[in-house]
């Protein structure tokens, strides 16, 4: 079955935004210099905008590889549903377990972590994953049906490079072998405590979470809606501490 040639309503949606003109930038800049201020929502909308953009896809398939042991599977896997694309984060993890080196307990905990974030997100009908990257016909769009990976094809989708850096695939990190260059432990410690923050907000009104955590309202507005740099270790280090049902 040959793949749809485009998908007019994602289109449009995204010609709407200023994705070329400075988005896309800002973007980037997130991913490279705060990758752990990246919430669940933000990063399906990315996954999203990724079908546009090659580089963009590679970025954010590295992200997933570097830090998905920060991210809330089940919150990114309730993002995802609601995603132009949900689809797109079954075809990044695919190709993460299938390329990158990891050892036996790394691979483990990344399996237990991509059925989360995978559950009940259907493969689409058969097409191109990027959206607006190849003329009708061309040799190229012909390239991509024909070469395409096993990673993607799995998924009824066709795309032939691999969306690694200089295809270079590297290792799955964990919290055991993480970067240091680009996070270090206090970024760690203020991403557990927004974690738990953010688990406790899918159970609790915000006036109640105040309540149990002893949180005011600017700083778990902050809190929730990745805005920390303002707020010190020492006070993440007292939400850890605590003991919340």
């Amino acid at each position: 079955m040959k793949p749809k040639k485009h998908l007019t309503g994602l289109t449009k949606f995204f010609m709407k935004t200023d994705f070329v003109n400075g988005l896309k930038k800002e973007i980037y800049e997130l991913m490279i210099t705060k990758p752990l201020l990246i919430s669940e929502k933000e990063l399906s909308d990315i996954f999203d905008r990724s079908r546009f953009d090659a580089r963009l896809f590679e970025i954010v398939t590295e992200h997933v590889r570097d830090f998905w042991w920060t991210i809330d599977s089940g919150y990114l896997n309730k993002s995802c549903k609601k995603a132009r694309s949900p689809f797109v984060i079954k075809c990044i993890v695919s190709c993460i377990l299938e390329y990158c080196k990891k050892d036996k307990e790394t691979k483990a905990e990344f399996i237990d972590w991509l059925i989360a974030a995978t559950r009940g997100i259907s493969d689409p009908k058969p097409q191109l994953f990027l959206v607006a990257g190849y003329k009708i016909g061309s040799a190229k769009e012909r390239e991509q049906i024909t070469q395409g990976l096993e990673c993607f094809k799995k998924h009824n989708v066709f795309y032939a490079d691999l969306p690694f850096n200089k295809s270079d695939p590297r290792e799955l990190r964990s919290i055991r072998n993480f970067d240091k260059n680009r996070i270090n432990e206090i970024d760690l410690i203020k991403n557990k405590a927004v974690k738990k923050i953010k688990k406790m907000s899918h159970c609790y009104k915000n006036t109640e979470l105040m309540s149990i955590t002893g949180i005011n309202r600017m700083f778990l507005s902050k809190i929730l809606n990745n805005k920390t740099e303002s707020i010190s270790a020492d006070y993440f280090l007292r939400l850890n501490k605590l003991n919340v049902p």
